[in-house]
């Protein structure tokens, strides 16, 4: 599926040990309303969560089930109340005239983060 507001996942395993999410590069978006740093904003939350939800191996709770979570939720406590092994969590940075993304994946059995991704790009606003 091609959609603007949906990111491409083309892959997802583990690689010598450490678990990875092969995913499209998105570039051109308007983010100028986003502040010096925000969390994950629901808009782009969702659209991860649509991508990971259309993998075969994943079975992913829809974006009303984080609704009730504020930014900076313990994952555990995530985890532990909608039944998952893995939070995924993220946040949008300002720096100068770039973008940085930063998504975490945490492993609420092994209590660790498992995968850390940074995008930083020149977003056109």
């Amino acid at each position: 599926m091609n959609h603007p507001h949906i990111l491409t996942v083309s892959d997802v395993g583990i690689a010598d040990g450490v678990h990875y999410i092969a995913a499209e590069l998105v570039t051109g978006n308007t983010l100028s309303h986003v502040e010096e740093r925000e969390p994950l904003s629901l808009g782009f939350a969702d659209a991860i969560i649509t991508s990971l939800g259309n993998l075969e191996d994943f079975l992913v709770l829809p974006t009303s089930a984080i609704l009730k979570y504020p930014s900076g939720s313990d994952p555990l406590t995530v985890s532990a109340e909608l039944h998952v092994r893995y939070v995924l969590q993220g946040n949008i940075q300002k720096i100068g005239s770039r973008w940085r993304v930063t998504l975490q994946l945490y492993d609420a059995v092994t209590r660790q983060t498992v995968l850390v991704l940074n995008r930083i790009n020149t977003f056109l606003y």
